[in-house]
C-alpha cells in the first residue's frame, strides 16, 4: 500500500478543485472521503476582521461542500463509496464567541 501526501490549504478559494486535480493526475480512486478539516474563531465577533471569517467558511462550508460534489459522481458511478462530514458539538446550538464557527459546523450538520 502506498501513502501521498498532498500539502494544500483548503481555505483557499478554488483548493478543493486543486487538491481533486492533484490526487486525479495520480491516477488515484477515493472510496471514503472523510471531510475533518475545520477552523475556528473565539471572541467577539467585531474582534476579527472579514479576511479571517471568509477563510473559516471556505474551509468549512465550501470546500467541503465542493469536494462532495466532486467525489460524488465516481462514486455513484462505480456503485461504491462514502462521504464522512465532521460537524461539532457546537453545531448544536449557538456557541457565544464563536458564532461564525458555530453556524459553519450547523451547515455541515444540516448539509451532511
Amino acid at each position: 500500500m502506498n501513502c501521498y501526501s498532498i500539502v494544500l490549504d483548503l481555505a483557499k478559494e478554488n483548493a478543493a478543485q486543486e487538491l481533486f486535480g492533484k490526487i486525479s493526475s495520480l491516477n488515484l480512486d477515493v472510496d471514503v472521503l472523510v471531510n475533518n478539516a475545520g477552523v475556528g474563531a473565539i471572541g467577539k465577533f467585531g474582534d476579527y476582521d472579514l479576511a479571517r471569517y471568509h477563510s473559516m467558511l471556505q474551509l468549512n462550508i465550501n470546500s467541503l461542500t465542493e469536494l462532495c460534489w466532486l467525489y460524488l459522481p465516481t462514486m455513484r458511478k462505480k456503485n461504491f463509496g462514502g462521504i464522512i462530514n465532521l460537524a461539532s458539538l457546537a453545531s448544536f446550538l449557538p456557541i457565544p464567541y464563536s458564532a461564525v464557527y458555530a453556524a459553519s459546523k450547523s451547515y455541515v450538520l444540516s448539509f451532511s
